[in-house]
């Protein structure tokens, strides 16, 4: 496809508008301690984080800007001089098309008993079952192996757990509790190597 990526930025601190009375998950920092969001707010860059309930991830991607137009035409102007000078001073093309998996449809997931045993205990007998199906442009690839990668994040802990699977259905058990909720997100991986987008984060929460 020949895309070419430009990063622009805005350097200039008055065109950041920020939102530190925003919700938690919209971005707020009052919830923090002052000395966090003193930290939050001073930041430039974010760093390294583990998706996706950084609070200073969140409140940089809840954040508006306005954008400068004439600094904004500068990155595009030579990014497409980038392009013009490697197309016209390439001597060989990757012609080949890759073709990867979109996202997996009708996820669905529910927190069930795994024991028929009632009296089992609480926390070895809860289960979260999740189910999908696969790619729509599945059945349009060439596919030696297919398998997919679920990620579960609890919401009261920052890690998330990921899992490769041959199966679209299943019942995790690992760590799973009856009265937590979880976040999930599954994609499709083909030929170990092309990976897919992850479907938009499913949220489990106790019926």
């Amino acid at each position: 496809m020949k895309l070419t990526y430009a990063a622009w930025r805005n350097t200039q601190v008055e065109n950041t508008v920020t939102h530190p009375e925003y919700p938690p998950h919209l971005g707020g920092i009052q919830h923090l301690n002052n000395e966090r969001q003193r930290a939050i707010m001073n930041s430039d860059e974010v760093p390294l984080h583990l998706c996706c309930k950084d609070p200073q991830w969140l409140f940089r991607i809840y954040q508006d800007t306005f954008v400068d137009v004439s600094t904004f035409l500068e990155t595009m102007k030579d990014a497409i001089s980038k392009r013009t000078h490697s197309t016209q001073t390439s001597t060989s093309v990757d012609t080949e098309l890759k073709l990867f998996p979109w996202k997996v449809i009708n996820l669905t997931c529910q927190i069930v008993n795994v024991h028929s045993d009632k009296y089992a205990p609480e926390d070895t007998n809860a289960g979260l079952q999740l189910s999908w199906q696969p790619p729509w442009n599945l059945l349009y690839l060439e596919t030696n192996v297919v398998k997919y990668e679920v990620w579960i994040q609890s919401d009261d802990v920052e890690t998330v757990s990921a899992y490769i699977l041959p199966m679209t259905e299943y019942i995790f058990t690992e760590g799973i509790k009856h009265h937590s909720t979880y976040d999930v997100w599954v994609r499709c991986i083909i030929n170990d190597n092309l990976i897919g987008p992850f479907v938009s984060a499913s949220v489990c929460a106790p019926s």
